[in-house]
């Protein structure tokens, strides 16, 4: 605060004795102290841009206005940022370095099925496509991205030759098998652990050689259960890790085999300790593993998310409850060691056709730390359910729907009509050490001088 701004200070220039300048040192190099710290826990880190990155029309977008509406899954790798694009039958490209459009792969040609009826029906997301997908980066893998498909293929793409698409892998027949949904990646064994969550008359997941392209021996398994949604692959245990939405129970998160494709191991979120207990909710849908084993479990029900430590209690598990709910997917972000959670449907019992103000969701991204304390959430968009964050900038890009079917509720609740990609950013720190060292030299100086002058007059 200035002196002419402090209540009954004296007059700038009444003549009065100016403030010591030690006084004056102590609090600057106080506010540079903490200028410089990082931020506190539970203060803001996120903030939301208003950079609404506009997605083109691509010849396959069948909509009246060229809108993007059906959408499912993001990926970021090497600066580029990958959303699986069900309107306009493609995958989408953008630059995380400018914040913009950069290309596509489909979007011409019937790539991909797209969105399945076509507008103006509701889209049958079980039978629609593109959808899960992830970027392969190993010598066995090549640069290639894997991107699940409506008709119960997996698709690869050369991102070294333009996104050439160099192979079509079948899990199952269309008609039971439905959509190829979420996958991942061991670049140990150059295996991907694909699902095919919608398939009838129960979901299934297959292991993919990415060496060859080719569906492993034996590797199809089964789940009797309502779903499948995210996997991951955990490089400290070598092993994937998969969501199960439910086992007549809250759900659970399974240990799979990278060689066989054979789950090895089950925790029961209705048992583990932490949980939500037998009785409660979570239906496990978004996954993400930070660099110690412990994974984020994004429930797409429950009043909770949870972070599952998978090593404690001699190995049964241990749960952390997360003050979050109504997710889809989640990411980790290993270089600020930092979970992003995406609660379109929140609070719980929230209604996603009403307004807020009606009583209906308030969608949330939240950020969660690797300790599972819940840091920060900013408001998003109805039915923003995808979040991919580029390691290099740490930006976070989330994709919102336009209004229509499978967009958002109403006008009054959409940030961008025709559908984008929103951007939230790392609030600056001005603060550095060298910051810190110049600007205490820089003010020491000159509160002596300032000390000089008045002792001279």
């Amino acid at each position: 605060m200035r002196a002419q701004d402090r209540p009954n200070a004296p007059p700038v220039n009444s003549g009065a004795r100016k403030p010591r300048a030690p006084g004056l040192f102590t609090a600057i190099a106080a506010a540079l102290i903490g200028f410089g710290a990082g931020p506190a826990l539970g203060a803001p880190i996120y903030y939301d841009t208003g950079v609404h990155i506009a997605i083109p029309a691509s010849p396959d977008n069948i909509t009246t206005n060229g809108a993007f509406l059906s959408y499912d899954i993001m990926w970021a790798d090497g600066g580029l940022i990958y959303l699986a694009d069900r309107t306009n039958v493609s995958v989408d490209i953008f630059s995380a370095a400018t914040n913009s459009f950069v290309g596509r792969i489909g979007g011409s040609g019937h790539v991909f099925v797209g969105q399945n009826p076509p507008p103006p029906a509701a889209p049958t997301t079980a039978i629609s496509g593109p959808d899960g997908l992830v970027v392969a980066n190993t010598a066995g893998a090549g640069h290639t991205l894997y991107v699940g498909d409506g008709d119960s293929t997996l698709k690869a793409f050369n991102l070294n030759a333009g996104g050439a698409l160099i192979a079509t892998v079948p899990t199952g027949t269309a008609a039971l098998g439905k959509r190829v949904d979420e996958m991942a990646f061991s670049p140990v064994n150059n295996t991907l652990l694909v699902a095919n969550n919608a398939a009838s008359p129960t979901p299934f997941t297959t292991l993919i050689n990415a060496t060859n392209n080719t569906i492993v021996p034996g590797s199809k398994v089964a789940f009797a259960a309502d779903g499948i949604e995210q996997s991951v692959f955990d490089p400290l245990t070598g092993k994937f890790y998969l969501n199960v939405d439910n086992t007549g129970g809250p759900g659970s998160v399974v240990v799979v085999n990278p060689t066989t494709g054979l789950v090895e191991k089950t925790y029961d979120l209705s048992t583990v300790a932490g949980g939500p207990g037998p009785s409660g909710a979570c239906a496990p849908t978004g996954l993400a593993v930070d660099q110690g084993g412990k994974l984020l479990v994004g429930c797409g029900v429950g009043p909770s998310t949870f972070l599952l430590d998978p090593a404690a209690n001699g190995g049964l598990g241990s749960l952390k409850a997360i003050p979050l709910t109504g997710e889809d997917m989640v990411w980790f972000d290993p270089v600020r060691k930092l979970f992003y959670v995406t609660s379109r449907n929140f609070p719980l019992g929230c209604n996603a056709a009403l307004s807020p103000a009606a009583g209906g969701c308030t969608p949330e991204l939240g950020i969660v730390d690797d300790f599972g304390n819940l840091v920060q959430t900013l408001a998003t968009s109805f039915g923003a359910h995808s979040i991919a964050v580029d390691p290099a900038t740490g930006k976070a890009f989330m994709p919102y729907g336009g209004v229509g079917p499978g967009g958002a509720a109403s006008a009054a609740v959409t940030a961008c009509p025709l559908g984008c990609v929103e951007v939230f950013a790392l609030i600056p720190e001005p603060g550095s050490l060298a910051l810190l060292s110049t600007g205490l030299a820089v003010f020491g100086g000159l509160g002596w001088r300032r000390r000089r002058s008045s002792l001279g007059s």
